[in-house]
């Protein structure tokens, strides 16, 4: 299993945690007719959230921001989160506060795994894949401005993910 799907499959975890009714890769057919995919549709009575989850070691693209924020207006959803275990760029912070997108990032990820005892899914050992990628950002500048940009101090948020902590109920 991919880090991705067992990073959905921890956030979903986190909202069922919460009270929801989770629904991982869940299909909606939206206004136009077209179809997406979720990678959590939540309900809670007759509330409805939907989450995208992306886990990653790099700044979330304004392209991934802006797939999901068409999904969430075609299909009418009100309440929508972006999940990552990084950090979004400013383009995207101000997109959100427009479109009334929360952002979940990395310290705010953090937070939240621990006050609902997730906490250990969060690794410990920071001699990770972040520091071999800012090793090699800063030997191409060596002004190490890239690694600054890319891989700010303590924003990534690294994740134990363990295939067998994992199993999805069929």
């Amino acid at each position: 299993m991919s880090l991705s799907k067992q990073f959905e499959i921890l956030v979903g975890e986190l909202y069922k945690r919460k009270g929801y009714k989770v629904e991982l890769n869940k299909v909606v057919k939206g206004k136009s007719g077209a179809k997406h995919e979720f990678d959590g549709y939540c309900t809670k009575g007759k509330r409805v959230l939907a989450f995208e989850a992306k886990y990653s070691y790099l700044p979330i693209s304004l392209d991934d921001f802006s797939r999901f924020l068409t999904a969430v207006d075609d299909c009418g959803i009100k309440e929508a989160h972006m999940v990552t275990n990084s950090y979004f760029s400013e383009n995207i912070l101000s997109l959100a506060i427009r479109y009334n997108i929360k952002l979940i990032d990395g310290n705010s990820l953090r937070r939240e795994l621990i006050k609902y005892n997730l906490d250990s899914f969060i690794a410990n050992d920071f001699s990770s894949f972040s520091y071999i990628i800012k090793i090699f950002l800063d030997s191409l500048d060596k002004s190490k401005t890239l690694s600054r940009i890319l891989l700010p101090y303590n924003q990534v948020l690294r994740l134990n993910l363990d295939h067998s902590k994992f199993k999805e109920k069929a």
